[in-house]
This record gives structure tokens, C-alpha cells and sequence, in this order.
């Protein structure tokens, strides 16, 4: 548990950092972050993999979010490898459909921004069973709802 601890931190210092200029409410044509991590977890005998997904408001925004989320993770959790951290306009169409709370095969956190400062966000976790999906999901949205003004939930994932 002490590494999905250290991947929350990343979260919520990727959540915490606001630019003060160009933040709209509404983000109309968002570029999007893709941040995907690997985390050996010796206590389930298994790697898993963590896919962040968020809104921004433009390329410079998601390459200065980007950058400090990347540093917050390098911190915070020394056992994660970082596989991919790009912004993209044309995110995949599975992680694009979250957003419209769509549902996938694992529980994932969705959280909606509350503030102009803040951006929508999806996190999935693979490679946990229903029950640890879950059981992560609300762990996980306790810590970020201490720092992040608008809606956490966790989505249930449904069985194929």
C-alpha cells in the first residue's frame, strides 16, 4: 500500500500547481497529459500500471503540469518507472470515453475540477482484481478530495 500512498502524493502535487493565467472554467478544446507508471508491488507479487489522464488548457499548460507532476513522482516514489508522459489533442478513444463516464473493465478515480485552477482527470490502475480495484479507488479519493476542490468518484468497473 505504501506505493499507491507515493503515487498519490504525485497526484495530488500534479492537482496542486495552478498557473495563474489562462485558466478557464471550461476548457472547450482541451490537449490532453498521458502519464503512464509502473510499480512493482512486492506485497501482491505484481507490477502494476497507473494511467493518468487530464485536461489541459493548452500545450504550455500540459508541458508545465507535466513537468512538475514528473518531479513530484521522481520524488515521491523512487520504486515507480515512468513509461510514457506526453500531451496529446488526440487522446485514445477508451481513455477519452471516461470522461463522459463511460465504464471499463477495472474501477477507475474520476475527479472534475471545482476550481478554474484545477483540471478534469482520470486515473485507472491496472492489474489489481475488483475488489483491490475498489479498495484503491476510495483510498486513493480520500487523499486527493484533502487538496482538490471539485468532484472525486470512483466509476465501478464492470466484468466482461
Amino acid at each position: 500500500m505504501k506505493y499507491i500512498l507515493l503515487i498519490i502524493a504525485a497526484v495530488g502535487g500534479y492537482h496542486a500547481y495552478g498557473i495563474h493565467r489562462d485558466n478557464p472554467m471550461v476548457i472547450a478544446d482541451p490537449v490532453y497529459v498521458e502519464s503512464r507508471v509502473d510499480v512493482e508491488i512486492p506485497e501482491l507479487g505484481r507490477e502494476l500500471e497507473y494511467v493518468l489522464v487530464g485536461e489541459m488548457v493548452s500545450q504550455e499548460d500540459c508541458r508545465e503540469r507535466s513537468r512538475r507532476y514528473l518531479e513530484s513522482l521522481l520524488e515521491e516514489c523512487k520504486d515507480c518507472n515512468l513509461k510514457q508522459l506526453h500531451c496529446t489533442a488526440n487522446l485514445a478513444r477508451r481513455y477519452k470515453k471516461l470522461f463522459d463516464g463511460h465504464t471499463t473493465y477495472t474501477t477507475y478515480l474520476s475527479f472534475d475540477k471545482g476550481t478554474r485552477f484545477e483540471r478534469n482527470g482520470r486515473m485507472v490502475i491496472w492489474g489489481l482484481n475488483e475488489y483491490e480495484a475498489k479498495a484503491a479507488c476510495e483510498h486513493i479519493k480520500k487523499d486527493v478530495k484533502e487538496t482538490y476542490k471539485g468532484n472525486v468518484n470512483c466509476v465501478a468497473g464492470r466484468l466482461s
